[in-house]
């Protein structure tokens, strides 16, 4: 079997490439754009839009998604130890609550909201474990706060992003980015 065969259309005779998907590309609203992978030294695809795979010797069929499940909304009952555990960390119990992190068996709970939903946890425990609940939507922390914001300030985690909201208010305005290199260049200089 050959990749014309599969509707494959490579250009190369050996190496990768990619190139358009002979099963999604004709239905994307930019049915140009190479989205399927061809290794054509092993003689195996991959199309990263639909989940098509296969190789010369064997075609196999489309991964179904996974269904996307929103978990429930933390307890936000926090033990007394877990706001002290912030406060060590610089955060203030009104940004605890005013986030709505929650706590359940000594895991710290950070809800991840889209249009108001939640629709991930992050979970973490004092000594640095962490998961994700499983199958839940991935985006970015406090991602609602980013509708509208000119400037959006990527952290590295949430404990970063909680500083930031505590050193610039729950919104971090436009003219915010101003104020934060200022505290930046003070910060370097001590």
């Amino acid at each position: 079997m050959s990749f014309e065969e599969n509707g494959i259309s490579v250009r190369n005779t050996s190496g990768q490439e990619k190139t358009q998907c002979p099963k999604c590309s004709h239905t994307r609203r930019k049915g140009s754009d190479p989205c399927l992978s061809v290794n054509i030294d092993e003689g195996v695809w991959h199309c990263h839009h639909c989940g098509w795979k296969g190789s010369l010797n064997k075609v196999t069929k489309i991964d179904k998604p996974k269904e996307v499940i929103k978990p429930k909304p933390p307890t936000t009952d926090i033990p007394e130890k877990v706001y002290k555990w912030f406060e060590d960390r610089g955060i203030s119990q009104d940004v605890v609550d005013a986030e709505k992190i929650g706590y359940n068996n000594r895991w710290i709970q950070f809800p991840f909201y889209k249009d108001g939903e939640v629709v991930n946890i992050k979970s973490r425990t004092a000594d640095k474990k962490f998961m994700q609940s499983k199958n839940a939507e991935k985006c970015f922390y406090r991602f609602d706060h980013m509708k509208g914001m000119e400037t959006i300030i990527i952290t590295e985690g949430e404990m970063d992003t909680l500083s930031l909201v505590l050193f610039a208010g729950s919104h971090v305005r436009q003219d915010a980015s101003k104020t934060l290199k200022s505290w930046a260049a003070t910060a370097c200089q001590r």
